[in-house]
């Protein structure tokens, strides 16, 4: 049996590649990539590093043997005279670990999270043709909010937001 940890960890650049480079890259891009192509991981590695040079933070979730489980990436947004919000950049659980209630947990620290923060709501978007983590997020609380179709290219079906919000104010 699986002991999830209580905290998730924030992870620094050298531990998303060290424990969940694998994990990033099917987040980021799915099948279609290689991890054995440099131009594949230059480009999944200016990702992460954007991120996070632009206030996102990636948390990490482990077993008590501290065996990676999953991770998610959280900007918050705050704003000095309006309501801000947090946005969940990326979220995915290691394919050993899936369909075990470890996604919701990861989405329950990243909703903790950004009401400590004092945040208004948490924004999650995925592709529009991902019927499954849609109702996943849907299944979590989120609410569908906007759709940008074509976002990565012509007959792409795009991406979808969905929004939970927080109570916070």
């Amino acid at each position: 049996m699986i002991v999830f940890s209580k905290e998730a960890k924030a992870l620094k650049k050298s531990g998303v590649l060290e424990e969940f480079l694998v994990l990033m890259s099917e987040i980021e891009a799915g099948s279609w990539f290689d991890l054995k192509n440099p131009n594949h991981l230059k480009w999944l590695k200016s990702k992460i590093s954007k991120r996070i040079g632009s206030g996102g933070i990636f948390y990490g979730f482990y077993d008590t043997d501290h065996l990676p489980i999953g991770l998610y990436c959280l900007m918050i947004e705050d704003h000095p005279t309006i309501a801000g919000h947090a946005e969940l950049l990326d979220l995915g659980i290691i394919k050993t670990h899936r369909r075990k209630g470890y996604g919701r947990r990861l989405i329950q620290d990243a909703v903790s999270k950004s009401k400590a923060a004092g945040m208004y709501c948490l924004y999650v978007s995925t592709y529009e043709g991902d019927k499954g983590a849609i109702e996943f997020y849907r299944n979590c609380g989120f609410t569908p909010v906007a759709t940008l179709p074509g976002l990565n290219g012509p007959n792409d079906q795009g991406q979808i937001y969905l929004q939970l919000v927080l109570d916070n104010l």
